[in-house]
């Protein structure tokens, strides 16, 4: 948690190295335990056998899978040491199918936060391990694992830094952070990229103007504080979230939230009108509450309908800003997270409230274009 000099807090994780394999979903967990349940929707829990110790399951997995002494050696060379390979065995028995298992997390250890690897479970009676496919929702063999596109290589991982911007001056406080991309073979091209991630990072900041040093004095100091959430990442496609607040110190800050998708083959931002084929259509289904409200509030999903917030001659601000047609009502952001197309709304009416709202894009993929889907897989 960070703490912004004007006394408000900001919930950030401290990314200072996140490595990604081209080709899979960055999944970051907060401080702390991840809650393991949301990975076993469809896994049946019994109570901990007595049978087998959490030292011997995961002696059986690191002896199975040796893939795992080079996931050990790349974190802590690539993390100068600061991170470690953690395999860690969970406290249930899981049925899948007619067996038991046992779930094991594999990920990278920081002092205040853990990046997701992979998920494993191992047999009741030490005689089978499967891997499990967070996209697609599905357990595999080994063998089926290491023939998969989940499957990672190490030498074509893409290391995720974080930078900041930051500007106290000339009547602005300015702290925006936001990734930069490291590892690809075209040092230039990568160059392009995460000067092109950098201005869309920055554009909340309002253009510089003369403000007067008594103005200044009096608080007036126009302030944009940002921090940054990748919801996918593979080698055609970065989707980034930023969250915090703006506005002007004496007349008090506002939840700020904007979205970045960028191609990284072709080097420009991916617009919606580029995504979505029919936006009238789009337009009818978040009007009929098809899409689903996902922010969390202090833990809890929000109740905002976007079809409140837009309901009436009001419309026509949804479909302005989901065209592009007028920059008059910017309040619509876009991103995916791999799954899903999460429309994220700023209500025009509220100035503290913005809710993201999404929906499958299996579910919708007749106005979604393949070229997109495609850069996808």
């Amino acid at each position: 948690m960070k703490k912004f000099k004007i006394c408000m807090f900001i919930d950030r994780i401290r990314r200072k190295l996140v490595y990604v394999c081209l080709g899979s979903m960055l999944l970051l967990s907060a401080c702390g335990e991840q809650n393991k349940d949301e990975f076993h929707t469809e896994a049946k829990s019994e109570n901990l056998s007595e049978n087998q110790s959490e030292n011997q399951i995961e002696e059986y997995l690191e002896t199975s899978v040796p893939e795992l002494i080079d996931y050990k050696q790349y974190i802590e060379k690539q993390s100068s040491g600061e991170a470690h390979l953690i395999v860690e065995s969970d406290f249930s028995l899981l049925k899948i199918g007619d067996r038991r298992f046992y779930p094991v997390y594999v990920g990278e250890q920081w002092d205040d936060h853990r990046v997701n690897w992979e998920w494993f479970y191992v047999s009741e009676q030490m005689d089978e391990i499967l891997w499990y496919d967070l996209v697609d929702d599905e357990y595999y063999s080994l063998e089926e694992w290491r023939n998969s596109k989940g499957y990672r290589t190490l030498d074509d991982c893409l290391t995720i830094m974080e930078k900041s911007y930051k500007q106290q001056e000339n009547g602005f406080d300015i702290e925006i952070y936001y990734p930069e991309l490291k590892g690809m073979e075209d040092v230039e091209k990568e160059e392009r990229i995460n000067q092109l991630i950098e201005v869309e990072a920055k554009r909340l900041i309002p253009q510089e103007r003369d403000i007067p040093d008594e103005w200044i004095d009096d608080g007036y100091i126009t302030c944009v504080f940002l921090d940054y959430d990748v919801k996918f990442v593979n080698n055609n496609i970065i989707s980034i979230l930023y969250e915090g607040m703006d506005g002007c110190m004496v007349k008090g800050l506002d939840g700020a939230v904007m979205a970045s998708t960028i191609d990284l083959q072709a080097e420009e931002v991916i617009k919606l009108s580029n995504v979505v084929t029919d936006m009238e259509q789009l337009y009818s289904w978040l009007l009929e509450d098809r899409f689903q409200n996902i922010t969390l509030w202090d833990g809890t999903a929000g109740s905002d309908l976007i079809s409140e917030e837009y309901k009436g001659e009001r419309g026509n601000l949804l479909m302005d800003a989901l065209t592009e047609t007028s920059n008059e009502h910017p309040f619509v952001e876009w991103y995916t997270d791999g799954m899903n197309l999460v429309i994220v709304s700023k209500s025009p009416y509220g100035a503290n409230e913005y809710s993201e709202y999404a929906e499958s894009l299996e579910s919708i993929e007749e106005v979604i274009s393949q070229e997109f889907l495609n850069k996808l897989d």
